[in-house]
C-alpha cells in the first residue's frame, strides 16, 4: 500500500478514536460502529490510543498508529478495515416535531387547497405527486420551464424555473411557512440579515483556511426528505405529500438529453430524473437551508471541538483556524458530510495559507474581508472607459439591462469597502446614459 494511502487510513483511525468519550467501553463501541469488518487488534490499538497520558494530539496518535506492527501488517496485505460511519461528536436530541409559530394549520388536503387558494384539481395538478412533469412533452402542460447552464468543468447544470401559477404558490410556501422555520445560526446563505459579508467576517485573519464544496446541493435532495420534513412540521400524510409535491420536481428525460455538452453521466440524470429539489424554485434555498440543519450541528461540533470556526454559505463550508495543515482534516469533514446525506466534490476541496489570498464567496479574508485588488481594478477599468467613451461600447457580455449591472457591482462594493466603493460612485456618476 501506497504511504500516502496508509496515512490516509490512519487518520480515520484517529478520528474515530478520539472523537468522543475516551473511556474503555465508549472507545470499543464506537470503533466497532465505524469499522468493517470487525478487527480485534484495531479495537486494541483504539483503546490504547485514548489511553495515553498525557491525551495524544491527531499529528502524535497517527504516527503511533503508522509504526503499529498490526497495522502495517494489515496495510502491507491489503486487509485494513474500512470505514463506513462516523459518530457524531455530540448529537443533538430530535424533537418529536418541530413548533414554529404563525405555521398555518392545514388538517386535510381540502384545507391546503383553500389556503393556497386553488381548486382541488389543480393542486393535485401542481403537486404532481405521481411525477408526470417527467413524461409530459414541451407545451403549456408542464409547470416548469428548463435551461441549461454550462460550465468549463464539470456537469452542466440545470435550471428549473416554474411557471406563473405554480411560482405564486411556492412564494406563498415560503412567506407564510418556510421562512419561519429556524436554520442553524452557521447558515449565511439565503437568510435574511446574513450575506456574503457576514459568511466572510467569520474567517478573517486566520493563518489557514479551508474551503468544501458540496456537490448537487439542491438535486441531492429527494422529495422523500422533504416529505419528512413537513410531517415533522406536524402536517398529516396526505398533506404532506401535496406540500412536498409542490416543491419538489422530476425533470423530463428529453430535457435532460439536450444538455450543451452530451447527456449527462447516468447517475446524475436519474438524480434528476425522480423528484428533488429543483435549482430555480423560491422554496428551495430555504429548504435545503432547513434540511441541511443536522450537517450545521455536527460540522459546527466538530470545528468547536479542533479550535475552528465553521460557516456555510448555500453549498460552500468553510473552516479556518490557526492549524497550517488544516486540509488534513478534509477526510473526516467529507465523512460526516457523507454521513448527513450529502456529498463533497472532492475537486473543489482547497486549502489557502495567510501567504496566498484567501477567498470566501468572493472576498479576500487575509486582513479583513476586502473586495480581491484584480476585481476592484477591472470595475474600475470599465467604469474610466464608459465615463470617456460612453457605455455603449463596453457592454462586451451584452447584458440586458447593463447600468443596473454596473450599479450592483458598485453597490456591492461600497458595502464591502466603502472608501473604494466611493471612488467607484463617483466615476459612476460621471456616466452619460
Amino acid at each position: 500500500m501506497r504511504p500516502d494511502r496508509m496515512r490516509d487510513n490512519a487518520r480515520r483511525i484517529v478520528l474515530v478514536a478520539l472523537d468522543g468519550a475516551r473511556d474503555e467501553d465508549a472507545v470499543r463501541e464506537r470503533t466497532m460502529r465505524a469499522f468493517r469488518p470487525l478487527t480485534p487488534w484495531l479495537v486494541t490499538l483504539a483503546v490504547m490510543l485514548c489511553a495515553e497520558d498525557p491525551p495524544l494530539g491527531d499529528a502524535d496518535a497517527v504516527r503511533r498508529v503508522l509504526d503499529d506492527p498490526s497495522f502495517r501488517c494489515a496495510a502491507s496485505s491489503g486487509s485494513l478495515p474500512r470505514l463506513v460511519r462516523v459518530r457524531p461528536l455530540a448529537r443533538p436530541p430530535v424533537p418529536a416535531r418541530l413548533v414554529v409559530e404563525t405555521q398555518p394549520v392545514l388538517e386535510t388536503p381540502q384545507a391546503l387547497a383553500d389556503w393556497l387558494g386553488v381548486e382541488s384539481g389543480h393542486l393535485l395538478w401542481f403537486s404532481d405527486p405521481w411525477w408526470q412533469e417527467s413524461t409530459r412533452a414541451d407545451g403549456p402542460l408542464r409547470n416548469y420551464r428548463y435551461a441549461w447552464r454550462p460550465r468549463e468543468y464539470g456537469a452542466d447544470r440545470l435550471i428549473e424555473m416554474p411557471k406563473a401559477r405554480l411560482r405564486e404558490i411556492q412564494r406563498r410556501l415560503h412567506r407564510d411557512l418556510l421562512s419561519h422555520v429556524p436554520v442553524h445560526p452557521a447558515a449565511h446563505g439565503f437568510v435574511r440579515g446574513r450575506s456574503p459579508l457576514t459568511h466572510a467576517r467569520i474567517h478573517a485573519a486566520r493563518a489557514a483556511v479551508l474551503r468544501v464544496d458540496l456537490e448537487q446541493f439542491f438535486t441531492g435532495i429527494d422529495d422523500g426528505r422533504v416529505r419528512a420534513l413537513f410531517l415533522r412540521l406536524g402536517y398529516p400524510p396526505a398533506v404532506a405529500v401535496l406540500l412536498a409535491g409542490l416543491c419538489t420536481n422530476a425533470a423530463p428525460l428529453d430535457v435532460l438529453h439536450a444538455a450543451p455538452h452530451g447527456p449527462l453521466p447516468w447517475h446524475d440524470r436519474m438524480r434528476l430524473h425522480r423528484a428533488h429539489l429543483p435549482q430555480g424554485a423560491p422554496t428551495s434555498p430555504a429548504l435545503a437551508n432547513i434540511l441541511a440543519w443536522r450537517l450545521d450541528v455536527r460540522l459546527a461540533a466538530w470545528a468547536a471541538a479542533r479550535d475552528l470556526a465553521y460557516s456555510r454559505y448555500a453549498d460552500d463550508l468553510t473552516f479556518s483556524g490557526d492549524d497550517v495543515a488544516l486540509r488534513r482534516h478534509a477526510i473526516a469533514i467529507a465523512a460526516i458530510v457523507d454521513d448527513c446525506g450529502f456529498r463533497v466534490n472532492q475537486r473543489k476541496t482547497c486549502c489557502f495559507g495567510a501567504h496566498r489570498a484567501q477567498r470566501v464567496t468572493g472576498l479576500v479574508v487575509n486582513r479583513h474581508p476586502n473586495i480581491a485588488r484584480t476585481d476592484y481594478d477591472l470595475l474600475k477599468a470599465i467604469l474610466t472607459r464608459c465615463a470617456r467613451c460612453g457605455p455603449a461600447g463596453e457592454n462586451r457580455e451584452r447584458r440586458p439591462d447593463f447600468r443596473a449591472w454596473l450599479q450592483g457591482r458598485v453597490a456591492w462594493c461600497a458595502s464591502v469597502n466603502p472608501a473604494r466603493g466611493a471612488k467607484l460612485q463617483r466615476l459612476f456618476a460621471r456616466i452619460e446614459w
